[in-house]
């Protein structure tokens, strides 16, 4: 924030409690039992760097090089205790940060409002679910640009009903993986596989295993022209 100021640009940002150079500020352990929408905040006067914490829902932390606090801000919160909504006080640097942030910082908080919750026993399933995440976000964003803007969480909803469909009872087609038939028969034209010209069978690339085409079962045979497993008995069938 030094450096910032320096070059006259201004910034306002978050930042967590390691960085903060031993800042006097109240810790979240003493904000622990505060009301939501208590602050606390300190001014470095010979930097001119402003530091406000700030109890939402966990506390939230601010550096700025240009705002400060006032003029305290509304925004309305739900309670737990009172069972209905609540304003509650916001200072003006964390209000004027939530309006123009972008980036990073809106890519988090929008995957951080419906981050997948299912737990597991590999330490990169974590990754897999961050990088499912990060799509989705991704693609509402892009979805709101070219067609009216709609809520994450429908746009959310609207991708599991489009899978559910896919694999719902009155769709039987779509269910399960599809024959290895029918995948080598996409593979493979009609017209090269009925033509009858240059087939011929060879054994597969260092003897490794395939399955047969026609009949399922593993193979260390295929058809030249084709690249598909196949038995000797298999041939016939498969190319008529």
């Amino acid at each position: 924030m030094k450096t910032l100021k320096e070059k006259n640009i201004l910034a306002t940002g978050t930042v967590r409690s390691n960085p903060l150079n031993k800042c006097s500020i109240k810790s979240d352990y003493e904000f622990k039992n505060e009301l939501r929408g208590s602050l606390d905040y300190r001014f470095d006067m010979n930097n001119e760097i402003f530091c406000v914490v700030w109890k939402d829902n966990k506390c939230v932390k601010v550096l700025s090089n240009h705002q400060g606090i006032q003029p305290l801000t509304n925004v309305t919160r739900w309670s737990k205790s009172e069972k209905q909504q609540i304003k509650i006080d916001q200072p003006y640097c964390i209000s004027n940060y939530n309006m123009f942030m972008g980036g990073v910082d809106k890519l988090d908080w929008n995957v951080n409002k419906y981050r997948i919750k299912i737990r597991g026993k590999k330490w990169y399933f974590p990754i897999f679910t961050s990088i499912i995440d990060t799509t989705v976000v991704n693609a509402y964003v892009l979805y709101c640009h070219a067609n009216k803007v709609t809520s994450l969480l429908e746009f959310r909803r609207n991708i599991a009903r489009a899978y559910l469909q896919r694999a719902s009872p009155s769709n039987p087609k779509n269910h399960g993986r599809p024959s290895l038939q029918k995948q080598a028969s996409k593979r493979v034209p009609e017209s090269v596989r009925t033509d009858l010209i240059g087939h011929y069978l060879e054994r597969t690339l260092e003897g490794k295993q395939r399955k047969c085409a026609v009949c399922k079962t593993n193979v260390r045979k295929q058809c030249g022209k084709c690249n598909v497993g196949l038995h000797v008995d298999c041939m016939e069938k498969w190319h008529k």
